[in-house]
């Protein structure tokens, strides 16, 4: 996580209603009918190409991003879903059921490669992160792993404390890993020793997501009650974010310091971190509400109580796009084309909408001319200036 744009932090107060409402239209790309009961499971590839839902109807489907295909699997299981994950290079997924089965499918094909079963209730599904290993909580308090090769069990990561994974996240050097619980602890683990080094109590709800620092000297976790906290390995605590209401999901950025929070009434909050404010509130649908992002944070995913998957862009990026187009604009206005170019340079970086695309092109063409014009007017200067040093002096009289 990074420190935020200054154009982020001006954006940091609450839209109004009807403009709430029309960043939500001008964000949803689609709204899929995905499931008969409510959403249990959502996720999306890194590069946000291929989306994936699991809902308590027992369905478990992945979705093309483009266009309005069918999706590419459905009904694996009689059981409610319970997790969804993709390998970190998007070549594979898995989804798990309240049986305790897991299932691996290709999101290229749809079909399924392999399953195990005898799991008991699965409370947390996803990949390690050098994508060796799928990694599944189960009701002993540890991770059984799975090999994303042959799908055989490998060995599991074994905890003394008896509750539920509920979240897990690896350090950017694979080091270490934290994993939370359902009963709201934390554990800190070596993953070359394979056990967990400090255990502490975190919070009064299950743990829901966790992310590191860029450094990896500390990490975060949210929770069920909406609150976040900042730890240290050793289980310092170095900042809170109280609780802002029940959440069900929750999810961290990639690339720029917020977190987002799936309530229990179906809203998104947009935290900014590591301050905690809430910059930003989306009315995903009826609750509660699952949230992920791509890798690029450039996408959104959404699902709710009634079933629907959402696809968005995310409206934390684009309120970030609209605020470089708009300053683009102004820069444009008053001729000031160096500055409307690289705003519309930064704008087009975050989303590739055809207006900047034509928007840029214009401030280019605008520059060129002004610079060709800056250059006709040196030459008409140096000629004048020619013209006089060629005219014969006169004496004075």
């Amino acid at each position: 996580m990074t420190r935020p744009p200054i154009a982020v932090l001006l954006l940091s107060l609450l839209l109004p209603g009807a403009a709430r409402a029309e960043l939500e239209a001008e964000t949803l790309l689609r709204a899929l009918d995905a499931h008969a009961k409510p959403v249990r499971a959502a996720a999306m590839t890194p590069l946000g190409d291929v989306f994936a839902s699991g809902g308590e109807d027992g369905k478990a489907s992945l979705w093309p991003s483009a266009g309005q295909k069918p999706p590419l699997s459905s009904s694996l299981s009689t059981h409610p879903v319970t997790g969804a994950a993709f390998s970190p290079d998007g070549r594979l997924a898995a989804f798990s059921d309240a049986s305790g089965a897991v299932y691996f499918l290709s999101p290229l094909k749809g079909g399924l490669l392999a399953q195990t079963t005898g799991l008991g209730e699965v409370s947390w599904l996803g990949f390690s992160a050098d994508g060796r290993f799928l990694q599944a909580g189960t009701p002993e308090g540890g991770l059984r792993q799975f090999s994303t090769v042959n799908y055989q069990p490998g060995k599991p990561l074994l905890s003394e404390l008896k509750s539920p994974v509920t979240a897990a996240r690896a350090s950017s050097d694979r080091l270490h890993l934290v994993t939370g619980h359902a009963d709201g602890s934390l554990q800190y683990w070596s993953t070359t020793l394979g056990k967990a080094l400090k255990t502490f109590q975190a919070h009064a709800k299950p743990v829901l997501a966790i992310a590191y620092t860029p450094d990896d000297k500390y990490f975060c976790s949210a929770a069920r009650d909406g609150s976040l906290k900042f730890w240290s390995p050793e289980g310092e605590l170095k900042k809170e974010v109280p609780p802002g209401g029940a959440a069900r999901s929750a999810a961290f950025s990639e690339k720029t310091a917020y977190a987002v929070l799936g309530g229990e009434d179906g809203k998104l909050r947009f935290l900014r971190l590591p301050q905690g404010d809430l910059v930003l509130t989306l009315d995903a649908g009826p609750g509660p509400a699952l949230v992920a992002l791509s890798q690029d944070d450039k996408l959104l995913l959404s699902g709710d109580g009634a079933g629907k998957l959402k696809a968005w862009k995310n409206p934390f990026v684009y309120r970030q796009y609209k605020a470089a187009l708009d300053l683009g604009d102004k820069s444009f206005a008053s001729n000031r084309f160096d500055m409307a170019i690289a705003k519309y340079a930064e704008a087009a970086a975050l989303f590739k909408e055809p207006e900047v695309e034509e928007k840029l092109k214009k401030a280019r063409e605008a520059k060129a001319a002004q610079l060709a014009e800056g250059r006709r007017k040196m030459q008409e200067a140096r000629e004048k200036l020619k013209d006089r040093m060629r005219k014969p002096r006169t004496d004075a009289q």
